[in-house]
């Protein structure tokens, strides 16, 4: 991710339930009839005596709503590094929310952190308050619908953790440069400025960057476990958070009753080598389902493939000068290849803005700047300040566990081979080694990035539209695995849980039984008979 590519991560989508909250305790109820005795998988599970001297009970930092479920707020206080259990000590809230009816023989499930890393999973106070459909709601059919507790937290050094390892020096930068073009020298210089002011910032606080890593954050949920006095969870990881609850159930497999992974990067994933080619087949999906449909192909056009690589070129040799309007404020952008790109790229997150994506390229190619303005508003000028995504967190988990283990070289004779990739990947791969150079914490051990055997049930999704996580990333994951059952949800993208209400309640099935075929519900066989373009 580069100055010019900090648009690439979003925020997470909320799902939105249409339905009322009593419509879906009877879903979940007739759910619990139909799986009968296979609950008892979760019995004979008592809890431990809670740990209090770890937790710090505090009241609720959002305003509950009458139909909300029962909550409970607290922090845990773990080290900072964990091999000096009495030096430096940071502070992780977390959110409880009770089941209505609580089934004594459930385990709860703990949701491992946002997506990034470096993303927040959008628990604190500004997330509750900026939405009728508050996070929870994603996993309400499997969790307290159906008897069953869920807790959420963020990773150390992400979101509502104390400390949170936010960069505005690269943020700043970032901004700065909406309006240039910069020699790649120069980019590289800004990048390593930026990041040497925030390091250095950090550090005087006091912060060992080095300890803010995958296995720390796993390390940080079986803490959790404990202190709350729980035997087993049930974990669910979404995007890089599936890194850190698989690295939970390696490290405690006793602890982990069953994984949840939901758009997965495994820790033996290639992601640099490969992300040219599965960036580009993330573009050709789109394009292909749009050619394949004769009402989208007629209203927007043939060879949208072709018309955006002439469009990225043109942009490459000439970027485009618009302006857009934040905060009442005119904010003047040269849109470049890259910027572009990365809008484009941006949208396919969301499957609701990937069915105007055919459109947006057609007017866009006919000259269209207002909806030129839209895109890269939206999905690149928006997330440059997200507060939802902490850069120097980022640095510190990618620069332990992804970026010490690619091959660059590789990577770099991969952009050969596609027609889009190279006017922002190659912009990627110098920021990720320029910011480990300047971040320089240790390097996870060599074996971390290998497959294991995993004993532990899995439940794995992908989205058919996915532009980051595709299904074939799990295949290591399921080479290795005991016992596991997956679906790739036609049509959705990342993320699928936040996207389908029936995927909630297919991981209610599975939680119910981790042991036996979860796709048992009419909806998880459904194949959509229209694709609506926008």
């Amino acid at each position: 991710m580069s100055i010019e590519l900090l648009g690439v991560h979003k925020k997470m989508h909320k799902k939105m339930h249409s339905e009322n909250m009593t419509a879906s305790i009877a879903i979940a109820f007739l759910l619990l009839l139909h799986v009968g005795v296979a609950a008892i998988a979760e019995s004979n599970n008592p809890t431990n005596s809670p740990s209090t001297d770890k937790i710090l009970n505090t009241p609720c930092w959002f305003k509950s709503k009458p139909d909300w479920p029962q909550s409970e707020c607290g922090t845990l206080v773990v080290p900072e590094n964990y091999s000096k259990p009495e030096d430096r000590q940071i502070k992780l809230p977390f959110i409880i929310f009770k089941a209505y009816i609580r089934d004594k023989n459930t385990v709860p499930l703990l949701v491992a952190g946002g997506g990034g890393p470096g993303i927040a999973l959008g628990i604190a106070k500004a997330d509750w308050a900026s939405t009728d459909y508050p996070l929870w709601t994603s996993w309400y059919d499997s969790t307290v619908s159906a008897g069953r507790d869920l807790i959420l937290t963020d990773n150390r050094g992400v979101g509502t953790a104390e400390p949170g390892l936010d960069c505005v020096e690269i943020k700043n930068a970032a901004k700065s440069v909406l309006a240039k073009t910069l020699e790649h020298n120069e980019l590289i210089q800004l990048i390593k400025t930026s990041y040497t002011a925030c390091k250095q910032r950090l550090e005087e606080q006091g912060i060992d960057l080095s300890q803010y890593n995958v296995i720390n954050a796993a390390e940080d949920i079986e803490q959790l476990r404990r202190a709350l006095g729980i035997r087993q969870l049930n974990i669910y990881g979404g995007s890089y958070a599936s890194r850190v609850a698989l690295a939970y159930e390696r490290l405690q497999p006793d602890s982990t009753r069953s994984l949840i992974l939901d758009g997965m990067i495994p820790q033996s994933a290639r992601t640099y080598e490969e992300e040219p080619r599965r960036n580009y087949e993330a573009i050709m999906r789109v394009i292909d389902k749009c050619d394949s449909d004769n009402r989208c192909y007629r209203r927007y056009g043939t060879d949208l493939d072709k018309r955006l690589a002439d469009y990225l070129a043109q942009l490459h040799a000439s970027p485009v000068n618009i302006n857009i309007v934040r905060n009442d404020k005119p904010v003047e952008i040269k849109v470049t290849a890259s910027m572009f790109f990365d809008s484009l790229y941006s949208d396919i997150y969301d499957p609701d803005e990937i069915k105007k994506i055919p459109r947006y390229l057609n007017d866009i190619f006919m000259g269209n700047r207002d909806v030129l303005a839209e895109l890269v508003g939206k999905n690149y000028v928006d997330v440059v300040s997200n507060d939802n995504f902490y850069v120097g967190a980022y640095a510190s988990y990618a620069c332990y566990d992804e970026i010490p283990f690619v091959d660059f070289k590789l990577a770099r004779n991969e952009l050969m081979k596609y027609p889009f990739q190279h006017y922002s990947n190659a912009k990627v791969f110098d920021h990720m080694e320029a910011m480990c150079e300047v971040w320089d914490v240790p390097a996870a051990p060599a074996e971390l990035k290998q497959t294991y055997k995993i004993e532990t049930p899995l439940l794995l999704y992908a989205g058919e539209l996915d532009p980051v996580t595709p299904a074939e990333m799990a295949e290591p994951v399921i080479a290795n695995a005991r016992r596991w059952w997956g679906k790739i949800w036609p049509d959705n993208s990342h993320e699928v849980i936040h996207h389908s209400e029936c995927a909630d309640l297919t991981a209610g099935v599975f939680l119910h039984d981790p042991e036996s075929n979860p796709f048992i519900l009419e909806c998880a066989g459904y194949q959509p008979a229209i694709w609506r373009w926008y």
